[in-house]
């Protein structure tokens, strides 16, 4: 296969396996494009950036090539396709917080709204760290990742029907539009990596003005409401440290 690019190698090896092929998704960034690819049992993954989509699309299943060590003898169908090359076990000690864990210094209503299937893992460092805030975690009822959902959890779990791509990705925004409507919160953060998260934040900082003929006003120079943009713990993390301010 030393002929192919990576990641015709990754499909290969998928469709030798008969299993879902990855999914690649691309986010814009100052150099270029960055790709995460979303593999057959919800493992996402993430490249680092290059200037074309192709590029990007090889850079990440070039990484994941390196990082598992595939098995491609195995059953069709056989869980799991590849095994973690093991590596040392080094202690990690965790970091040290500068944000209150309760918030109990901020009077705004927060809601963290996350793209489960773009960004599995926000949820769960966000809720092991920080509390007082509403979060509501969105994924297609075709993904692997809706049959996980633990039901004990504080997290607001919003399952969409659709099976289109960009399902989940709609179904966020006609929430958000629900939340808005009934002013529900003073501060949003958006935790996805596909491209409809900036202009999502745009929105829910313009302020929506129903005028007495029945038209809506746009003002974008008047806003009670705030949003940002977030794929990290420290993005949350600075975010809420301005907030209290």
């Amino acid at each position: 296969m030393s002929h192919l690019t990576a990641k015709n190698q990754l499909q290969e090896i998928y469709q030798k396996q008969k299993l879902s092929l990855p999914i690649y998704t691309h986010i814009k960034v100052e150099n270029g494009w960055v790709s995460t690819v979303s593999l057959h049992d919800g493992t996402q993954i993430t490249g680092t950036p290059r200037k074309k989509k192709t590029e990007a699309d090889i850079a990440v299943a070039t990484t994941i090539l390196n990082k598992y060590k595939y098995i491609t003898n195995k059953p069709p169908n056989s869980p799991p396709l590849y095994e973690p090359i093991k590596k040392p076990i080094v202690e990690v000690k965790p970091k040290s917080l500068t944000v209150d864990r309760t918030m109990k210094n901020l009077t705004k209503k927060i809601a963290l709204l996350v793209d489960l299937e773009n960004l599995p893992n926000l949820i769960t460092d966000a809720i092991s760290v920080i509390e007082g805030f509403h979060i509501y975690a969105f994924v297609g009822e075709h993904h692997p990742l809706a049959t996980k959902i633990d039901s004990k959890s504080t997290v607001n779990y919003i399952i969409s029907p659709s099976t289109r791509k960009d399902g989940t990705d709609t179904c966020m925004q006609i929430v958000v539009g629900m939340m808005l409507a009934n002013e529900m919160f003073d501060h949003y953060m958006i935790g996805t990596r596909d491209h409809f998260g900036g202009a999502l934040v745009d929105l829910i900082t313009t302020p929506i003005v129903v005028l007495p003929n029945g038209k809506v006003d746009l003002n974008f120079n008047n806003t009670m409401r705030s949003a940002k943009l977030v794929t990290t713990l420290d993005h949350i993390m600075n975010e809420l440290e301005k907030l209290k301010k």
